[in-house]
Order: structure tokens, then sequence, then C-alpha cells
């Protein structure tokens, strides 16, 4: 029985930072991504600068990393597949670290179903779950609907590299929302030094802040 909890290194990168701004977006035409080295068709995109982040921030930075490493999507019609994906993830994570000890038994965790609904109801836009649906059943957890609870051996185990920046960064304070876009870039050039900016996608996650400034819930994360 193993528990491991997603880490991610956040790369830091200098370009200048608002409440609510983006990055600039050059594509090889330009002069300036000419003389980085770009080729002719490449979409050059500056991250923002991470360093003047509030903590915060960097907060709601890293969580919509994370969705990105195990590949999280949530639509606005979203499935029950997504919303077992989500509940798999979330509570690998440190927030849910002190249920994870009430779930352990000898040699599994076990979860029941109210506290499957309560997490999947606390942190996504629904109010309602069909387990049978959601839950494979493979590998080494299973949901029992007889018992109506997840049996699995292991919580977390997810791993993954990537090279990401923040390309924009907006609060709303009247909506409550945060909606970040991440760029996902080439990872070599990304590291070279001086690094190049080569964008191969964006990843969009929009948070809606409830009742304190850490509760949640995820309106939308999805990748272009």
């Amino acid at each position: 029985m193993k528990t491991k909890f997603l880490m991610i290194a956040v790369i830091l990168t200098c370009i200048s930072f608002s409440a609510c701004s983006g990055s600039d977006t050059k594509n090889s035409n330009s002069s300036e991504a000419n003389i980085i080295g770009a080729d002719s068709n490449t979409n050059i995109a500056y991250p923002m600068d991470e360093q003047s982040f509030t903590s915060s921030q960097r907060h709601w930075v890293n969580l919509a990393k994370g969705f990105f490493i195990v590949d999280l999507e949530i639509s606005e019609e979203i499935s029950e597949t997504q919303k077992a994906n989500f509940f798999r993830y979330i509570i690998s994570t440190p927030m849910y670290e002190n249920k994870i000890k009430e779930w352990k038994t000898e040699d599994k965790y076990v979860i029941p179903l109210k506290d499957i609904e309560e997490i999947i109801f606390s942190h996504l836009n629904t109010q309602n779950f069909d387990p049978d649906q959601g839950f494979l059943n493979k590998g080494v957890s299973r949901y029992d609907s007889n018992l109506q609870e997840y049996d699995t051996s292991m919580i977390g185990g997810y791993g993954g590299a990537a090279a990401l920046g923040v390309l924009e960064y907006c609060e709303d304070e009247d909506e409550n929302t945060i909606n970040i876009v991440l760029g996902s870039y080439e990872m070599n050039s990304f590291f070279n030094d001086p690094p190049v900016y080569i964008l191969n996608g964006t990843y969009e996650v929009t948070f809606l802040i409830t009742d304190n400034k850490q509760d949640f819930k995820v309106l939308k994360a999805n990748s272009d």
C-alpha cells in the first residue's frame, strides 16, 4: 500500500506581472523572435514572471500545473469519468492527507461513497455522481456498488515532466474567479541558456473561489 504525492517544479522566468495580465506572444516573423533563433513557423510566447507572484497566486498556479501534468480535463458538460479522474487526483494532494489516514486499513484504502461525493461536489460544478459509470474498476482500484465504497491499494503515484509557464493570470473579484492560462513549451529549448520559449500548446483552468480563499470549485480545465 502506497501513498505518493505529486511534486511539481515551478520554473521561474522574467516578464512583468499585474493582477490580470498576460505574456507577449510573437511569431518568428518578428525581429526579436528571429534573433533568438526560432524556426520560420514557430510561435514564441514569453511566460510571466512567477517570482513576482504572491504565495496565494503561486498556490493556484501550482494546482493548475498539477492538473496539466496528470492530463486532467474538466469540461462544462462534465462526464462521470472526468469526475472520477478529478477525485483520484485531488485526494493525492496534501490537502487530503488527513483524510487518507482515515481511509487507511491494513492493506488498502477504503473510501465510502459519501466522502467521494463530498469531495467531488465541493470542488466541481456538479451535485451528482454515478460511481458505476465513473470508476472503471481496473488495476489496483475498484468500486463496490453493494458496499458503496471505493477500494484502492495506492493513492497518488502520478508522475511526469513538462516545461510550463504562465501566459495569463486573471482574478475577477466580482465573480470570485481565477483564470489561468498555462503555456506548454518545447522542453529542450525551454532549458537552453538562454531559453527559447517555443510554445507547443496552452491549457486553461478557471477556479471559482468559495467560502474562504483556499476553498474552490474547478469550472474548467482544458487544453487547446
